[in-house]
C-alpha cells in the first residue's frame, strides 16, 4: 500500500510537471525502475509483444465525474488513458433549451476554475458538444477561453452535414474520433506540446482541427493501400495550422509500413524556404521520435549544400529532411538516390 501511494504521488509531480501527454509517451521513474503508462500502435506487426501490449490498454469512460475534493462540481463526461484523463465533455441537448454555446459558457463560468489541477494540468483538452457542432480547447482561462471548431464542415462552409440514419451530426466524435485506435493515434502521434528556441515546453498544449486531423490521416491510408507514386493536394487557410498539418504528416510518413510490414517510404523530404516551419517541424517530430538524427536540415554545414543533402537522401539515419527548392532542384540523381523511394512535401506548392 505504501508504494502505490508513494508511486501515486509520484506520477502525480510528474504530470503537473511534464503534462499528461508527455508522461503517457515517457513513462516514470521511481525506486530505480521505469513505468511505461501506455503503449502506443507500432508501426508494423514485427514485434508481437508490442502488439500485446497494445491491446492491453485500457480506455474508458466516465459519466457526471467530480474532479476536486473541495467541490461537488462533475463533468458530464471525461475519457481516459489507462487511468489518465485526457478529455473532458461539456454535453448539451437542445431539448432541454441549451446547446454547444451554452457548454461553452459551462467551462468560461466560475464553476471551471481555471487553477483547477484536474482542469489545468491533468486532462489535456475540453470539448463542448451538442447534437450539432463541436468546439475544443486546450487552455481554459475563465471568461477569455478561446474554443476552436472541431466539425466536418458542410458545402464548403462550417458545420457539419445533417444527420443521418437516426444519428446525430456530431456522431463522427463517437464513431471515429474517439474510437480506440483513432483515440489512442490521436494521443501518441498528433497533441504536441509547443517549445522554445532551447527545447523547452511552453506549455502551450496543440490539438489537432479536424480537417487536420482528417487530411493528415486520409493521405496516409491512401499511401498505405496504393504505395508511392501519387500526387496529393492539401490546401489551407491562412492560420489554420499548415505547420503543424505538414510535421504530423511527414513524422507518419517516415514510419509508414503497408500491410505486408514493408516501409512505403525510404524517406520523406520537405522543400520549404520557412525557416519557422524547420523549426517547428524539429520539435514536433522530437515529440514523437526518441531517436536521435531522424530530422536533418540541409544548411551547408558539411560545406556544399548539394553535397549535403545527396548524402542525407543515401544515408540510413535521416528519415526527414529539410531543404529549399534550390537546393533540391541540383541534387546529384546517383543511382543510389534513384533505387529509394521518397515522399516529396513541398511547402508552398503554388510558387
Amino acid at each position: 500500500d505504501a508504494a502505490q501511494l508513494g508511486f501515486r504521488k509520484r506520477m502525480a509531480q510528474e504530470i503537473d510537471a511534464r503534462g499528461t501527454i508527455d508522461v503517457l509517451r515517457n513513462g516514470v521513474k521511481g525506486n530505480g525502475c521505469k513505468f511505461f503508462l501506455c503503449t502506443f500502435r507500432p508501426a508494423h506487426g514485427l514485434t508481437p509483444l508490442l502488439t500485446e501490449r497494445y491491446g492491453a490498454n485500457r480506455l474508458t469512460v466516465t459519466r457526471q465525474q467530480r474532479y476536486a475534493a473541495a467541490h461537488n462540481n462533475t463533468l458530464d463526461i471525461v475519457l481516459w488513458v489507462n487511468g489518465l484523463a485526457v478529455v473532458t465533455v461539456e454535453l448539451k441537448n437542445p431539448l432541454t433549451g441549451q446547446d454547444v454555446e451554452d457548454a461553452k459558457a459551462q467551462y468560461r463560468s466560475s464553476a471551471r476554475d481555471p487553477k483547477d489541477p484536474f482542469l489545468a494540468k491533468r486532462a489535456v483538452v475540453h470539448f463542448a458538444v451538442d447534437p450539432h457542432l463541436a468546439f475544443m480547447t486546450t487552455r481554459l482561462a475563465g471568461a477569455d477561453t478561446r474554443f476552436l471548431p472541431f466539425n466536418q464542415g458542410h458545402d464548403n462552409h462550417q458545420g457539419n452535414p445533417p444527420a443521418s440514419g437516426g444519428k446525430h451530426a456530431t456522431a463522427y466524435l463517437w464513431n471515429d474520433v474517439w474510437q480506440r485506435d483513432a483515440f489512442l493515434d490521436l494521443v501518441g502521434r498528433f497533441i504536441h506540446v509547443e517549445v522554445d528556441e532551447a527545447g523547452k515546453q511552453t506549455g502551450a498544449v496543440i490539438f489537432p482541427r479536424y480537417h487536420q486531423w482528417d487530411g493528415v490521416r486520409r493521405l496516409e491510408a491512401h499511401a498505405r493501400a496504393n504505395g508511392a507514386g501519387h500526387r496529393y493536394l492539401v490546401q489551407h487557410s491562412a492560420g489554420s495550422g499548415k505547420s503543424n498539418s505538414i510535421a504530423w504528416l511527414a513524422h507518419r510518413l517516415s514510419q509508414l509500413h503497408d500491410d505486408h510490414d514493408k516501409a512505403v517510404f525510404d524517406k520523406v523530404v520537405v522543400i520549404t524556404d520557412r525557416r519557422v516551419l524547420d523549426e517547428q517541424l524539429s520539435g514536433t517530430v522530437k515529440q514523437f521520435e526518441s531517436t536521435a538524427g531522424v530530422v536533418r536540415r540541409i544548411d551547408g554545414g558539411g560545406g556544399s549544400k548539394n553535397k549535403d543533402l545527396a548524402d542525407a537522401l543515401t544515408t540510413e539515419t535521416a528519415r526527414i529532411i529539410l531543404c529549399t527548392l534550390q537546393t533540391f532542384s541540383h541534387v546529384d540523381a546517383s543511382p543510389a538516390v534513384g533505387r529509394r523511394n521518397y515522399a516529396v512535401i513541398v511547402d508552398e506548392a503554388h510558387s
